[in-house]
Parts: structure tokens; C-alpha cells; sequence
């Protein structure tokens, strides 16, 4: 049968300073885009502050059932 279309995008959150144990903050979330096929999609993060340590997390929902990426980091230069 016919694959149902997934949204994907990204969260994130700042966790600068912080140890796994401490990393509290909400998930923000990045704009989504429909996906029809398999494959590499991106998505642009709004308002991150240069210098700070953010994580991240893909995240795709098809059929009322949302799947979650393992978590990344990376640094946004001064």
C-alpha cells in the first residue's frame, strides 16, 4: 500500500553549563516539513544565542505515533 506522509523537524535546548542530571529546560521546536519519501530533510532553529551549548533531537510523526531521535550537541560560535 501507499506510505503515509511523515512530519519531521528538529528540537532543541540550551544546556550550556549543565550535566546530563541537570538538563530540565522544555524542547523548542523547529519548523516541520512534510516528508512523502525516504531520506535527508533539515530544518532551521529560530533565536539561538552565540556562545551557548545547545542539544538537539529529530523528531518525526506519522499515524498519531511520534518516533524521537538520539540526542546531539553542538556550539553556536560567538
Amino acid at each position: 500500500g501507499k506510505e503515509a506522509a511523515v512530519t519531521a523537524g528538529f528540537e532543541y535546548r540550551d544546556i550550556t553549563g549543565q550535566d546530563v542530571n541537570e538538563r530540565t529546560s522544555s524542547w523548542q521546536p523547529s519548523a516541520t516539513v512534510r516528508l512523502t519519501d525516504s531520506g535527508s530533510y533539515e530544518s532551521e532553529a529560530d533565536g539561538l544565542t552565540p556562545g551557548r551549548t545547545y542539544e538537539f533531537r529529530a523528531v518525526a510523526t506519522s499515524g498519531g505515533r511520534t518516533a524521537y531521535g538520539s540526542e546531539g550537541k553542538f556550539d553556536v560560535p560567538r
